[in-house]
């Protein structure tokens, strides 16, 4: 079976002590990328030398610099439009993908042909508590793909919290649809895009931790989130997105799915100001926004050792409650 090809899109600001482990992750897969686009956005370290490191003939990573600090989004922008591989994936500089990412994902693409992305479990990992928090769904017991309608079912049952992007695969066909890819709305230009794409052709799911993704308290998102003005600006900017032409045919996926009650009470927040998106309070979308917000902010306050507690009850009800693989039963 002859595999799609993949662009890989890191942008990179100041992260000279982890792009080489990001790089070197990629270039260690069984099926290589056939291409991997760095774009520096004006780092003030020594990134551009670590990076010039991978550089040279025949090497598959090549480096944009910007001049001048843009941006994530800016970056990621730039980098989309020297991709040319079938498949797209971004990924931040200090996250990274395990053995076999590469190869799976593009095998399951191969074999399911009409699903927009592939996405696969993943772990987090706290540099300050040094927790690694592997986010297993046991969605089935092999790779397969998830219709449209059962998207939206595994939102409406909370079985899927929140598509991320940096354990998705896009198919470039699905990702260059107008609506998807929105620089404007920041630090959730991600999830929504992976959320946009799965409910519009379905998504496949791989049982396998496959990726590894840096949760510090100075990530971009995290920092991004603090500044509640600027995040409630955003999230308007999103309800209003979810119901522009460009998504008139999801729009009732993310009604009924309740999918955007994942950025949990400051959604909620600007639902109740704007009579205009009073039809998202439905029942799943009300649920979600409850859980989520409470467990973030539960989250936030607890020390370790409850969070590792709760993990494991977590994997455990999701192991062996859930009941037959692949079957869509409720969840916490």
């Amino acid at each position: 079976m002859e595999l799609p090809s993949l662009s890989v899109i890191i942008p990179n600001y100041n992260h000279s002590y982890c792009i080489a482990r990001a790089l070197r992750a990629l270039l260690e897969q069984s099926v290589q990328p056939r291409e991997i686009v760095v774009i520096d956005d004006g780092s003030t370290d020594h990134s551009v030398a670590v990076i010039s490191e991978f550089l040279g003939r025949g090497s598959i990573v090549r480096l944009l610099k910007n001049e001048t600090n843009q941006g994530v989004e800016a970056s990621i922008s730039r980098g989309l439009t020297q991709a040319s591989g079938d498949c797209l994936y971004w990924t931040s500089a200090d996250d990274q993908v395990l053995p076999g990412f590469v190869e799976r994902s593009l095998a399951v693409l191969a074999r399911y042909p009409r699903a927009g992305l592939v996405w696969s479990d993943n772990m987090t990992y706290e540099p300050a508590t040094g927790m690694r928090n592997a986010n297993r769904l046991w969605l089935s017991e092999a790779p397969r793909y998830f219709s449209r309608a059962e998207m939206v079912e595994l939102f409406r049952r909370n079985q899927v919290s929140c598509l991320s992007g940096f354990s998705s695969v896009m198919r470039r066909s699905a990702f260059l649809e107008r609506g998807v890819f929105v620089p404007s709305l920041k630090w959730y230009s991600d999830a929504f895009a992976v959320t946009v794409i799965a409910l519009r052709y379905g998504a496949c799911y791989i049982p396998e931790v496959l990726t590894e993704s840096q949760m510090s308290s100075e990530s971009y998102m995290r920092r991004g989130t603090r500044h509640r003005r600027h995040r409630q600006q955003v999230l308007r900017h999103l309800l209003e997105l979810s119901k522009a032409q460009e998504c008139q045919d999801i729009y009732a996926s993310l009604r009924d799915s309740g999918a955007l009650g994942w950025f949990d009470f400051p959604i909620l927040v600007e639902v109740l100001r704007n009579p205009a998106h009073r039809d998202l309070l439905t029942p799943p979308f009300l649920r979600r926004v409850l859980w989520h917000g409470l467990k973030k902010n539960v989250s936030g306050m607890s020390p370790a050792c409850v969070k590792r507690l709760y993990h494991r009850l977590r994997d455990r009800y999701r192991r062996d409650v859930r009941g037959v693989f692949g079957t869509l039963t409720p969840d916490s």
